[in-house]
């Protein structure tokens, strides 16, 4: 019995060991470039022991995406549990999942990668990430929904307007303007969306 939980762990163990290895190997030589040898290299083991866990390095990358799908969701529960079922929550899942998109050296190796060689492998890793980072986003919006602190709406536009709106704003505002810092993006998202989205805000307009 002790002898097949070691086996299981060594297994788990050399499992981490090569989707480490991998990641690396990607970030540095795109995934195209990146042969088994490379992935084994980084790994500090022969071919051999790589197929005892995985047979390709498709597979390898399939892992990767999956991982990294996870700490998206990571983001949103973290979000949530800081800054309560609110558009600020929304605000800062947005604004760290984009972040974490720009700044982490795999996301940018593979994007260049995707716009260069059009490698397919890659873009479908992408486009996954992609419709998952949207597909939570709308379940966001459904919770803010159900608490009442968004008016039911079309969650798919809605969430699409958002994804657009922020897009503008971190990124091609700064082509041709000072850079606005997350606080002046919630700013602009307070003043300009959330009047139409929110309850509190409408009643306060019937109000005055």
């Amino acid at each position: 019995m002790r002898l097949g939980k070691d086996r299981y762990m060594d297994r788990s163990g050399r499992r981490e060991q090569i989707i480490r290895a991998a990641r690396e190997a990607f970030q540095n030589f795109g995934y195209k470039a990146t042969t088994l040898d490379h992935i084994a290299k980084y790994a500090n083991m022969g071919k051999g022991t790589f197929y005892l866990s995985f047979k390709t390095k498709e597979e390898v990358f399939t892992c990767i995406v999956d991982d990294e799908l996870k700490q998206f969701a990571r983001f949103a529960e973290e979000a949530i549990n800081k800054y309560g079922l609110n558009i600020e929550s929304l605000h800062h899942y947005i604004c760290n999942l984009s972040g974490y998109q720009q700044q982490h050296p795999l996301f940018c190796k593979l994007k260049q990668e995707a716009e260069a060689f059009q490698t397919h492998e890659v873009k479908e890793g992408l486009t996954r990430i992609e419709n998952t980072a949207f597909d939570q986003l709308k379940e966001l919006i459904i919770k803010l929904m159900e608490t009442g602190a968004m008016e039911p709406s079309d969650v798919e536009f809605t969430a699409f307007l958002i994804t657009e709106l922020y897009t503008a704003l971190l990124f091609k505002w700064g082509e041709k303007h000072d850079p606005l810092s997350n606080e002046e993006i919630l700013e602009r998202f307070q003043q300009y969306l959330q009047p139409g989205l929110c309850h509190s805000n409408r009643n306060k307009k019937k109000e005055i």
